[in-house]
C-alpha cells in the first residue's frame, strides 16, 4: 500500500509497481491458520503480522500463551506496554476486563495476564482465548 501511494508521488504508473518484497508465505500461513480454526476475524497480532508482511507500518504487537511469555515480549518492546486478551469471539475487549495499559514492569504484566485471564473466564467462562496479545504503548497524539 505504501508502494501504491508512493507511485502517485513520484509520478509513476501503477503498474510499474514492484511488489516481489511481500513476504506472501507468511500471509499464506497466518490466513491459513485463520480458515483452519474457522475464523472470520484475525487476531491483532496476526493483523499486525500481515501489514508487516505487506510493508505497512504498525505498531508491533506480540502473543502470549502464558504469564512469563508475556513478561518475555514486553522486555523485548520495552515498557511501557498494554496487555490485551486475544480472541475473535471477544470484540469489545474492554466490556470484560480484557485489556490493562501503561504497565511499566515485568510484575504488573504478569498480574496483568493472570487478572485478564480470570476476568474472561468469569464473564466468558464458555470463550477459550487465544492468549493475550502485547503491544508497545504508543504516545499520545494530539491532533
Amino acid at each position: 500500500m505504501n508502494k501504491y501511494v508512493r507511485s502517485f508521488n513520484d509520478e509513476r504508473e501503477a503498474g510499474d509497481l514492484d511488489f516481489d518484497d511481500i513476504d506472501r508465505n507468511r500471509v499464506k500461513a497466518l490466513f491459513y491458520d485463520v480458515i483452519r480454526d474457522r475464523r472470520s476475524v484475525l487476531l491483532g497480532s496476526e493483523a499486525a503480522a500481515v501489514a508487516e508482511a505487506y510493508g505497512i507500518s504498525a505498531a508491533p504487537i506480540k502473543l502470549a500463551t502464558y504469564p512469563e511469555e508475556a513478561v518475555d515480549l514486553a522486555e523485548e518492546l520495552g515498557y511501557p506496554v498494554v496487555l490485551k486478551v486475544a480472541s475473535p469471539k471477544i470484540m469489545h475487549k474492554t466490556d470484560v476486563g480484557g485489556v490493562k495499559i501503561a504497565l511499566n514492569t515485568a510484575d504488573q504484566v504478569r498480574n496483568a495476564f493472570i487478572e485478564i485471564m480470570e476476568n474472561v473466564q468469569r464473564y466468558l467462562p464458555n470463550v477459550i482465548p487465544h492468549g493475550i496479545e502485547v503491544s508497545k504503548m504508543m504516545p499520545r497524539v494530539l491532533n
